[in-house]
């Protein structure tokens, strides 16, 4: 995991699951990130989605899965 003032860069393994997420959505928290990438390499449309949506509720994302479809990247930013 890489943090520079409001932005973090994290390789996590399993960030469709429920805990995972937890622990990604407390870093945000206890930073004050404000913008984070997150690498996964076994993830669909639907967990990118739904991980997003759990992790930052109310933030925008974007990913990469049009060109990788088991997913590379997200970008989740406030």
């Amino acid at each position: 995991m890489m943090l520079n003032n409001n932005i973090a860069y994290w390789n996590i393994r399993g960030v469709h699951l429920s805990s995972k997420q937890a622990e990604v959505k407390q870093l945000i928290k206890d930073q004050k990130i404000q913008l984070i990438v997150i690498s996964e390499t076994k993830l669909n449309k639907l967990k990118s989605g739904l991980a997003c949506k759990n992790i930052a509720p109310d933030w925008a994302h974007e990913d990469n899965l049009q060109s990788a479809p088991y997913g590379r990247i997200l970008v989740l930013w406030n």
